[in-house]
């Protein structure tokens, strides 16, 4: 048997209460079903398919409670804000949310993996970080992009801005394609810099060594495909 479907085992909000039973349905077919308590002590018989396919999340009214709740999250959109303004804020939250928080987002590495978090109360209020968003400068211009000021600090107040790809390429913690360092008395290119070992070479970290020794910034009209041939 499935290991989460074990007596005192979790699948979403369910709580297993007991061993799989069968019942005789139509003809001589039988489904089989486990008894579950709900987070909010509802009990009732699951399906057992339904559990090991993780599509039993919750009683019914939860998945109403739940409804209503993000019905209400919707009506917090300052009127302020036009719809679609407030759709795309949300989903640039709900993006920052997976790559400091899910393991399995292929961004993880470079956020979470790196103790980039989110403040406490943000993340514990997705509507207040979504309108600190939109009280930038730029908020409603889709040729910018969030952009953490201190690149090794948090998403929280005072740490973000509205930017555009250049501003953001300046400020990124790894070589930045086109731009020049200069160690020693020696130029050497994004290119020759990002093949480094830069704690045996220099004896800090990439992102120390992206600050102390850019000394040029990519012209705005460099080609990495040309430049790499």
């Amino acid at each position: 048997m499935n290991d989460i479907i074990s007596v005192g085992g979790q699948v979403n909000d369910w709580t297993i209460l007991d061993e799989p039973f069968r019942v005789r349905a139509a003809g001589n077919r039988y489904t089989w079903y486990c008894m579950c308590r709900c987070v909010c002590k509802t009990e009732k018989r699951v399906r057992l398919d339904r559990l090991r396919s993780r599509e039993a999340t919750r009683c019914r009214a939860c998945m109403e409670r739940r409804a209503a709740e993000r019905s209400r999250r919707r009506s917090n959109r300052p009127t302020a804000v036009p719809a679609a303004v407030w759709a795309r804020l949300r989903g640039i939250v709900n993006g920052v949310f997976r790559r400091c928080f899910n393991p399995r987002n292929n961004m993880y590495a470079n956020y979470g993996g790196r103790g980039v978090s989110v403040c406490e109360a943000w993340r514990e209020d997705r509507d207040a970080f979504t309108m600190y968003l939109a009280s930038l400068p730029g908020a409603s211009d889709p040729d910018l992009s969030l952009d953490r000021i201190n690149n090794d600090g948090d998403y929280e107040p005072g740490n973000l801005r509205w930017a555009t790809a250049s501003e953001q390429a300046r400020n990124r913690r790894f070589p930045v394609a086109g731009a020049m360092y200069e160690v020693n008395g020696r130029r050497l290119s994004w290119y020759q810099v990002r093949t480094l070992a830069f704690q045996t070479a220099f004896g800090c970290t990439q992102a120390e060594f992206v600050v102390k020794y850019r000394v040029e910034d990519p012209d705005p009209g460099f080609d990495e495909e040309d430049a790499t041939g």
